[in-house]
């Protein structure tokens, strides 16, 4: 899912752009520049995906501890979210 941007929209992002670099040199300018900018529904997204990843951790982690031995066996977190492999 992909949009377009909207010439005014592209407009205005080049105008900040070019603001930023003749004024990178600047103390403030290098601060704001230096942090990073998402938007709100990215940044909550990923909290999310974090918590929800988190969470399948411990409960695989309690599921370990309270079963027996060597019944449960660790597979790696890369191998686990592959689900088929295509040739």
């Amino acid at each position: 899912m992909f949009l377009q941007i909207l010439p005014r929209e592209r407009k205005k992002h080049e105008y900040l752009e070019a603001v930023k670099n003749r004024y990178k040199h600047l103390p403030e300018v290098k601060r704001i520049v230096r942090h990073r900018h998402l938007p709100k529904p990215i940044y909550k997204a990923t909290k999310q995906i974090r918590e929800i990843t988190e969470s399948e951790r411990r409960r695989e982690e309690r599921r370990k501890a309270h079963s027996a031995p060597g019944s449960i066996q660790n597979k790696p977190l890369r191998t686990q979210r592959i689900i088929t492999e295509a040739e």
